[in-house]
């Protein structure tokens, strides 16, 4: 009778231990998770103007501090008899 009792506290213990760990986990994951908006900082620059000019590539960001990660991406539609 004794053991079992022994046996069940230990059981026991052990669960809400491995409880808090896993409840420890989740929160340390949402606390340290990254922002993400992959609407942050996108721009068109098809029809942009600054500084009253239309942006022609190449061009230079003047307004992004160094080492800024940038993604240019383009829509290319070719008319017959166009290549690259």
């Amino acid at each position: 009778m004794r053991v079992h009792k022994i046996r069940r506290v230990v059981i026991t213990t052990l669960s809400l231990l491995l409880l808090v760990f896993v409840i420890l986990l989740l929160g340390a994951a949402l606390l340290f998770r990254p922002e993400v908006n992959p609407r942050d900082g996108v721009e068109t620059v098809s029809d942009w103007i600054m500084d009253g000019e239309g942006i022609r590539l190449p061009r230079s960001f003047s307004r992004l501090s160094p080492r800024t990660p940038l993604t240019l991406t383009a829509r290319i539609c070719p008319e017959p008899g166009d290549y690259l």
